[in-house]
């Protein structure tokens, strides 16, 4: 399965919209975001989902979030461990000092509605 498969149609649709480059920062493990995670976060906005549906549940493969109107969390599902996400956060040059702080609060996302 490959990670972040839909990462160029949406980098070229955003640069399009937005009209500027955007940088990216891609986070090693340990981060343990999930879409189940963002999904019940209300500053959270879910922008793309690609899905599998079965009998007891739904299955994420990827997805994107968006946050702050223009910061963007791609979590695109790991072939080893089907639980784990790959994450890749992007987001205009002007924002690196509020994608720096996102990525400090990690572990309080995780615990709690912020």
């Amino acid at each position: 399965m490959k990670k972040f498969k839909h990462e160029e149609k949406f980098l070229d649709f955003i640069v399009e919209e937005k009209q500027q480059l955007y940088s990216i920062v891609e986070l090693s493990d340990g981060h343990s975001l999930t879409p189940h995670i963002l999904l019940e976060k209300p500053k959270f906005s879910t922008y793309f989902l690609d899905t599998i549906q079965y009998s007891d549940g739904v299955s994420y493969l990827d997805s994107i979030f968006l946050f702050d109107n223009d910061i963007y969390i791609y979590l695109s599902i790991n072939d080893s461990n089907l639980s784990s996400f790959s994450c890749r956060i992007y987001y205009p040059i002007g924002k690196k000092k509020d994608v720096d702080f996102f990525v400090l609060n990690l572990k309080k996302i995780n615990k709690n509605g912020n």
